[in-house]
């Protein structure tokens, strides 16, 4: 099983970059009283006549699918399986394939279709 970890937006950010092709933006903010101990990143991008709207949240169904496909569809030899009760505790398993490169990518978890595109596209796989 995959050690625990936390899925953030700037992990939306590389998906959103690299797979979509989108050129995100990213705004800063501080919070806190007095001393601002904490800063908030939101990440958008531009659609002509729309404006600036914020990037999708990846681990989502909607939109890992969607990213998937487009990654998949990059290269010819490129394959995906999702398994949606795996193992003894029923958690989700995401598998990538490039046969022609000799890769597998494999994770598990509530997460593990963004977890696995991630890895794929921060490999260059």
């Amino acid at each position: 099983m995959s050690e625990q970890k936390r899925w953030t937006r700037e992990h939306d950010a590389v998906i959103a970059e690299k797979v979509e092709g989108l050129e995100v933006t990213t705004e800063h903010f501080s919070a806190g009283i007095g001393v601002r101990t904490t800063t908030l990143n939101r990440y958008f991008y531009n659609i002509p006549d729309w404006g600036m709207i914020e990037i999708p949240s990846y681990n989502e169904p909607k939109h890992f699918f969607r990213a998937l496909e487009k990654w998949r569809k990059e290269s010819i030899d490129r394959y995906w399986v999702i398994e949606s009760s795996y193992g003894a505790d029923g958690e989700m398993a995401c598998r990538l394939f490039n046969p022609k490169e000799g890769v597998r990518i494999d994770e598990y978890g509530k997460d593990a279709p963004a977890w696995a595109l991630y890895k794929a596209v921060v490999n260059e796989v």
